[in-house]
Parts: C-alpha cells; sequence; structure tokens
C-alpha cells in the first residue's frame, strides 16, 4: 500500500487513504452487526441468561463453543475483534 502512495499525487494519495479507512471500518462494523445477529443476545434475554434453555430453543451453541487455538470462548473473540477492529478504525481517523 505504501509503494502505490509513494508514487501517487497528494490528491489521490488522500482518496486511496479514505478508501482504505472506509473499506476497515465497513469491515468491522458488519462484523459487529454479524455477531449481533450470531450471538442473538435478545433471545438470550428472553431464555433469562440460561445457556442451556437458549441453546436448546435456538440451537445456537456459540456461547458454549472454544477457538481451537486459544482454547477461548467464541463469544469473546468474536465481540473483542470486532469491537476493537470499530474503535480502532474510528480513532484513528483524522
Amino acid at each position: 500500500m505504501t509503494l502505490l502512495q509513494e508514487i501517487l499525487p497528494d490528491r489521490l494519495k488522500k482518496a486511496l487513504i479514505l478508501f482504505s479507512d472506509v473499506m476497515v471500518l465497513l469491515f468491522s462494523g458488519l462484523l459487529l452487526y454479524v455477531c449481533l445477529l450470531w450471538f442473538d443476545p435478545f433471545e438470550l434475554m428472553k431464555a433469562n441468561f440460561e445457556f442451556g434453555a437458549f441453546q436448546m430453543e435456538t440451537f445456537n451453541f456459540i456461547y458454549s463453543e472454544t477457538t481451537n487455538t486459544l482454547g477461548l470462548k467464541k463469544i469473546l473473540d468474536l465481540a473483542y475483534h470486532a469491537l476493537d477492529r470499530t474503535v480502532f478504525n474510528l480513532a484513528l481517523n483524522d
């Protein structure tokens, strides 16, 4: 990316940086949205935060699954990265 930026005029360089920032923000926003759909927190609230009842009703086992490499709960890993990417991208925009 920096190789292309070095040969472009300033106006195109700024447009390329803006395009890159918008794409990262769009991706992280979509990841947050998919996490919201996948984790289904509103349905979990209806089940009074009883994970067993939630899983049997919705067949959504995301709250009990762990990642293959780190052994963390998937909810922690995915939600953290979605939120982290969004905040990081918003903080770096000037």
